[in-house]
């Protein structure tokens, strides 16, 4: 088919591609546009809509710029390396209160995060605890970032604290989750309550050799929800090897509410060798009367400057604890009050042993470093035990004799009956 030129009428402005030839004469200049401006093609103007991403360029032609840039620093910014920032996965204790007792305790209070203490008589109750109403992140109207925090609260005080003894709030960081902020500054955020006001201290520790980063004091008044943030922490000192591999520990995440001398440190906001917990006046919360609660949530470590807070959604969160602690039996369910629902079955083809294999719902971060065993036909009975079945004989001393980061194989069941079966409950920890 014949390609048809066809002439243009004169004046006109022709497309790059057209199937016209720019014939004729020249055309006349444009008529006069909203902001009075002149030119070959007429005047051009920009838009003062809110949001609008355009501008006038040097040829007085609109020109919109390439996002690219700023779609990609918002991807490498949306990134948090705590887990269960939000305090809502709470599968380990399911809501239960803790009693810390006195003496060097560390129990988990929810999922990834460690009430770390060391004080010879002071004791303490926590639990996750529930937030009414919506809760939003400051200048942000209408969020509502979660609806759980960690609470917990002294029940005996101990009005001092000796050599080597401190009260902290803890996760251990995996490795992999340390790799995205290892390239330069980063910063961190969190939101806290107190119903007494006080001083605290954040604290990064890890590396082949312990290196700490320790934050000045930070002031928490009296009953106002409070959002901290630390911008500009040094780049990781090379000074040490940190890990970024599976399984390992990155790096320990640290809110000091209490320590002796030993380690508090008078150099704060750079990196020094050794294990520091807090600067000198940090509040010894064990020392406040008995049932003053401290609360906290929302907890971000991020690259670069502090941005708002990242929602994790909860299937999402759970998911990403499960690397680290799972169960058999429901989310929901105390592993001190559980059920016969979900139980496993094992046969033993030999009095000793119980055969089969129990995947986990995500591969772990590592092999477990403890296994448990629950008696599924007792409800709080001690762990080590099963039941055989159908005889029902309650069997103790039982141990996981095979697991890896991918599941339970087989368990070890002292002077148990070859042909009967065991049926049981398991709890899988990486203590992180």
């Amino acid at each position: 088919m014949e390609t048809i030129e066809q002439q243009s009428v004169p004046g006109t402005v022709v497309p790059q591609g057209a199937l016209v030839s720019p014939g004729g004469a020249t055309g006349g200049t444009g008529p006069t546009g909203p902001t009075g401006q002149t030119g070959p093609t007429g005047p051009q103007a920009v838009s003062t809509d809110a949001n609008n991403i355009a501008v006038l360029g040097s040829d007085s032609r609109i020109y919109v710029p390439d996002q690219t840039a700023k779609i990609t620093s918002v991807r490498l910014r949306s990134f948090n390396a705590l887990g269960n920032p939000t305090m809502e996965v709470d599968c380990r204790n399911a809501g239960n209160t803790v009693v810390v007792a006195a003496g060097t305790q560390s129990p988990f209070i929810c999922d990834r995060w460690q009430l770390n203490k060391n004080a010879a008589t002071g004791t303490l109750a926590a639990t996750q605890s529930a937030i009414s109403g919506a809760f939003g992140w400051p200048g942000f109207a209408g969020s509502n970032v979660t609806s759980k925090n960690f609470y917990f609260n002294p029940q005996t005080t101990q009005a001092t604290l000796a050599a080597n003894e401190f009260l902290a709030i803890q996760q251990t960081v995996e490795g992999p989750n340390l790799r995205e902020l290892l390239g330069g500054t980063h910063s961190i955020s969190f939101m806290a309550f107190c119903q007494q006001a006080i001083s605290l201290a954040v604290s990064l520790v890890g590396g082949a050799s312990n290196y700490s980063y320790v934050s000045s004091l930070l002031s928490l008044p009296a009953g106002v929800w409070t959002l901290f943030t630390i911008p500009n922490i040094p780049i990781w000192t090379s000074s040490t090897t940190w890990s970024t591999a599976p399984g390992t520990s990155g790096y320990i995440f640290r809110i000091c509410l209490g320590t002796s001398s030993t380690y508090q440190t008078g150099t704060t906001g750079s990196w020094i060798s050794g294990n520091w917990l807090a600067p000198a006046g940090v509040t010894n919360f064990l020392s406040l009367p008995s049932g003053t609660g401290f609360y906290l949530t929302a907890l971000q470590h991020e690259p670069g400057a502090p941005t708002t807070f990242i929602d994790q959604p909860f299937y999402k969160n759970y998911q990403e604890c499960l690397r680290y602690y799972t169960k058999s039996f429901s989310y929901g369910q105390a592993v001190s009050n559980y059920t016969s629902a979900g139980e496993i079955f094992y046969p033993m083809p030999q009095a000793t042993l119980a055969l089969g294999y129990t995947g986990y719902p995500v591969t772990m971060a590592k092999a477990p470093s403890t296994v448990n065993i629950y008696n599924s036909t007792a409800p709080g009975s001690a762990a080590g035990t099963v039941a055989e079945y159908p005889g029902g004989t309650v069997r103790t001393g039982c141990t996981a004799a095979s697991s890896s980061d991918r599941g339970l194989s087989y368990l070890n069941v002292p002077s148990g009956v070859a042909g009967q079966s065991v049926r049981f409950h398991y709890t899988a920890d990486t203590g992180f």
